[in-house]
C-alpha cells in the first residue's frame, strides 16, 4: 500500500521536529552567553568601584596573623 510514502512522512517530520529542537537549542546557547558576558561586565564594574569605596586590606608582614 502507501507505507512506504507514509514511512518517509514521518520521517521527515521527526528530522523537522530534530532540527527545530536543535535550532532552538543555539539560539538559547547564543542569549545565555550574551547574558552571562553582561553580567560579568557589570560585576566586574562593580568590583572595581567597589575597590575605590573600601580599600583592600593589605597583607600582614611575615610571621603576623591577620586576626590579631
Amino acid at each position: 500500500m502507501n507505507n512506504g510514502r507514509l514511512d518517509r512522512a514521518l520521517l521527515l517530520a521527526i528530522l523537522a521536529a530534530m532540527g527545530g529542537l536543535y535550532w532552538q537549542m543555539i539560539s538559547m546557547n547564543a542569549r545565555l552567553s550574551s547574558d552571562i558576558a553582561a553580567v560579568s561586565e557589570r560585576l566586574g564594574r562593580v568590583g572595581t568601584h567597589l575597590e575605590y569605596i573600601v580599600p583592600r586590606p593589605a597583607d600582614p608582614p611575615a610571621g603576623q596573623s591577620p586576626i590579631d
